[in-house]
């Protein structure tokens, strides 16, 4: 454990960082991990605790770009980068959540969602903020089952094209 003993609670992680070594945040303390820029550093195993309750990645990422035992992991989905529309995704719950007010991003494919890698294990999605549902946004979420859409005033082209297991919207 490089930091054994340390009280961090959070924590950047920069382009520069190649490499992250078994271990090596693996403290109680350490509550968010923010990964800047896009390099994709390798990992050994149980990098981090399992008590970090936020992760953020850059938009067009996902947590598995960056080390993939992190339970919660959540960026922008807003054009800007912004929180005005900001996803969390729980991997324990296999749930996703949606919140912000401004809008989502049209993607013209579903690999360009940040979440694309998770798209086949969300399961429910909950949609909070004011606004759209971006084109292509969950386009090919075979497992999601149920949708709430309470706040959304548009929905996009193919936005949940091949939701195959989806049974309720709210």
């Amino acid at each position: 454990n490089a930091f054994a003993s340390t009280k961090l609670s959070s924590l950047v992680i920069y382009d520069k960082v190649v490499n992250i070594g078994a271990s090596a945040f693996n403290i109680d303390s350490l509550k968010s991990v923010e990964f800047k820029g896009t390099s994709n550093p390798e990992c050994g195993a149980t990098v981090f605790t399992s008590t970090i309750t936020s992760v953020t990645v850059p938009i067009g990422y996902t947590e598995d770009n960056f080390c993939t035992e992190i339970p919660i992991s959540e960026g922008s989905c807003a054009s800007d980068g912004s929180k005005a529309c900001w996803y969390t995704y729980n991997h324990n719950e296999k749930s996703m959540k949606i919140t912000g007010n401004g809008d989502m991003i049209d993607w013209t494919t579903r690999t360009n969602v940040p979440w694309n890698i998770k798209m086949e294990s969300i399961s429910t999605l909950t949609v909070t903020k004011s606004g759209n549902i971006g084109s292509n946004a969950f386009n090919g979420a075979t497992q999601i089952q149920s949708v709430s859409l309470k706040t959304i005033t548009t929905i996009g082209n193919y936005a949940f094209a091949g939701c195959t297991s989806m049974t309720s919207i709210i």
